[in-house]
């Protein structure tokens, strides 16, 4: 029973296995990863480039030509591959360069005299070439943040452009040689305006669905936040951050070290993304819920034909330590007090060392087990009967199955970004550390 108290904060600290704290947790993501978000972001951000451009009014031989605000857009041709990635290494820098088509309307009149037509054009580009430089930092608050440094369009020659006009119009061939200069000269620097604007809004708007603070449940919070900007290696990007759980009037981290820095990448794993994170994060769970009073546990039961009721609280903080050799483990010291149909207020002590079997389930969340526990020092206060003695092994089986429902039930879900699944993830747990491995796709 001792035990599911047990296994009740370190399921807390997993929560933290999102992230981790100080140098605690370490993210790596390959960048075939980075470049199945950018083809996913990619035909987000061109759905919303989406401007006016200024109207014109131009006389020639006699007759007026009046362009009204054309409008533009990325055209439903717009294919993410279109798009290409570069990572520029040893730095926080993306290079991003593609082709892209581009169509328009626009409300042309032609007068001559005292002749006057208004029609639709319809107007398209089906080349345009750009290119941009975007830099990765974090906020002061710790969260990440992308900032285009750049975004040029490459100039559109008018007899790039088609225009298509409806019925009647006057001059339609001199119409059309307005228009293409008018479009031609005015769209590549508003474009590179508007995608540089849309590009940032759609980035930040998915990395600002990373959660800075996450409800854990009684009274405890989870913090988590970058502490230093992204950076690529050849072949990933890396970043670290600072992550505890905490009790939610109380937000300063713990102030010790992890007893082992996580390291930042795995090349033998072929999985695309990992996760990295210290006990130390465990461990911060592990005081913040007994400073809070939450590890508990209640269990009524009968044993035929006896009743039991039992409350059993930590006596002390729980000590938890992640080893490659032994796996997730975890000892506390308990206080029970018991009720039985023959004794009253029975009051006992016991040591509960237990082994945490640590998964990814379907709904991609993780979650603690007990695999194996020992109670050990079991002391009573006063005599119990024996039929309880006899018993207090499949009292605390009992116990341990009420938890592990609680945990599966529950779940901590992995750090995901808004339209990021995460498939096949594997958990290994290390020396100091517990690793989460993953191949993402992007919705």
């Amino acid at each position: 029973m001792t035990r599911s108290t047990l296994v009740f904060f370190v399921v807390l600290s997993l929560f933290s296995l999102q992230l981790c704290t100080s140098p605690s947790l370490k993210i790596a993501m390959r960048n075939k990863s980075i470049i199945a978000l950018k083809d996913a972001l990619a035909p987000k951000v061109a759905s919303k480039v989406n401007f006016a451009l200024p109207g014109v009014q131009v006389s020639h031989s006699g007759i007026m030509f009046r362009v009204e605000e054309p409008t533009v857009r990325i055209g439903s041709s717009f294919r993410s591959a279109q798009v290409e990635v570069n990572f520029m290494p040893y730095s926080s820098t993306i290079r991003v360069s593609g082709r892209i088509g581009m169509v328009g309307t626009a409300n042309v009149t032609t007068i001559m005299g005292y002749l006057s037509k208004t029609t639709e054009a319809a107007i398209s580009v089906n080349d345009v070439k750009f290119e941009a430089q975007i830099a990765l930092s974090n906020t002061t608050e710790g969260r990440l943040r992308v900032t285009v440094e750049f975004v040029n369009v490459e100039a559109i020659l008018a007899s790039q452009v088609t225009v298509k006009f409806g019925r009647d119009v006057l001059k339609p061939d001199l119409a059309a040689q307005i228009v293409r200069g008018h479009f031609a000269s005015k769209v590549p620097n508003l474009l590179s305006s508007d995608l540089s604007a849309k590009l940032a809004s759609v980035v930040n708007s998915v990395l600002a669905t990373f959660p800075l603070e996450s409800d854990v449940g009684g009274g405890l919070s989870l913090r988590a936040q970058f502490n230093a900007y992204p950076y690529f290696n050849p072949g990933y990007l890396r970043s670290t951050l600072v992550s505890y759980i905490h009790k939610n009037e109380k937000s300063g981290p713990p102030p010790y070290e992890p007893r082992v820095v996580p390291p930042e990448f795995d090349n033998a794993n072929p999985k695309l993304i990992q996760f990295f994170m210290s006990e130390l994060v465990a461990i911060s769970g592990a005081e913040a819920a007994f400073e809070a009073k939450t590890l508990k546990i209640k269990l009524d039961h009968i044993l035929s034909p006896h009743k039991v009721s039992m409350t059993c609280r930590a006596n002390a903080v729980p000590l938890v330590e992640f080893s490659s050799k032994t796996g997730a483990k975890a000892s506390l010291p308990v206080g029970c007090v018991v009720f039985t149909d023959s004794a009253v207020g029975i009051n006992m002590s016991v040591d509960l060392v237990a082994t945490l079997n640590v998964e990814v389930d379907d709904d991609e969340k993780v979650v603690f087990t007990v695999q194996n526990a020992k109670l050990s020092k079991l002391t009573y206060n006063e005599q119990p009967p024996e039929w309880f003695k006899d018993e207090i092994v499949t009292v605390a089986q009992l116990a341990i199955r009420e938890v592990n429902r609680e945990l599966t039930t529950r779940g901590i879900p992995l750090p995901v970004m808004e339209g990021m699944v995460l498939n096949e993830a594997e958990v290994t747990v290390n020396d100091g550390y517990v690793e989460v491995c993953a191949d993402p796709t992007f919705k």
